[in-house]
């Protein structure tokens, strides 16, 4: 089901702007209200959450940041990429909780596959990259850094130190590739089992003709779902 269902759901079309000298109406005057959550004025006033969009717009970019942190430093300290790929993944997950399918295709206009087939490229890749200077898979070295413009910054008589020495070891672009991989399956069962059922369950809600599309009695008749079907029944006078 991953791999055969497309990993992007219908985007909201985008708003028309009204002629000068007249006030918008419809759906010319959508895209100009305010909201928290751009992908929720799609969602029925009855699924929106005031609340819940506030809290996801602030949580958001700090779980964002956090991943990252985390990402970069897993080589010395408890975390990687495996870690930040699950805080990114959430990430994507409230905000598709928040705002629905539309919201998680503002968070991330991009197509899952890729994200996973460019993760798995940089992970191989970076475990057989080795093997080219003469090392073994998966051996990793390290590599330090001085740039005196980032070590430190003399200002008002005094040192201050910025970054300092970076020391760089070559595994980061391992957990970068599983950070990527991580955010790529969540990113698509998001889709899969969250936006894919969403559309399912609006298309059962809504009522369509049955198969002949026959009208009679005055009637169209329609097939409501998880019901069988019936034909209207002609009332005698």
């Amino acid at each position: 089901m991953i791999f055969i269902r497309a990993r992007y759901s219908l985007r909201t079309p985008a708003p028309t702007r009204a002629p000068a000298g007249r006030e918008p109406t419809g759906a010319e005057g959508r895209g100009t209200r305010y909201s928290w959550l751009r992908g929720g004025q799609a969602l029925s006033p009855l699924r929106r959450s005031l609340v819940m969009e506030v809290v996801t717009r602030l949580l958001f970019p700090v779980m964002m940041i956090t991943s990252g942190y985390v990402l970069m430093a897993g080589h010395n300290w408890p975390g990687g990429g495996f870690a930040g790929g699950l805080i990114a993944g959430l990430a994507l997950v409230l905000r598709y909780l928040a705002g629905g399918r539309h919201e998680l295709d503002d968070a991330a206009p991009v197509d899952a596959g890729a994200v996973l087939g460019s993760g798995m490229v940089v992970a191989v890749g970076s475990a057989v990259a080795p093997l080219a200077v003469g090392g073994s898979v998966l051996e990793s070295y390290a590599v330090d850094i001085h740039l005196p413009f980032l070590a430190e910054a003399h200002a008002f008589g005094r040192t201050w130190p910025l970054l300092g020495d970076i020391h760089l070891v070559t595994s980061v672009f391992f957990d970068i590739g599983v950070y990527l991989v991580v955010i790529g399956l969540l990113l698509d069962i998001a889709r899969s089992l969250g936006a894919g059922i969403d559309v399912q369950t609006e298309q059962d809600r809504a009522p369509h003709p049955a198969e002949g599309g026959g009208v009679r009695g005055g009637r169209s008749a329609l097939r409501l779902p998880g019901r069988p079907f019936e034909e209207p029944r002609e009332t005698e006078v």
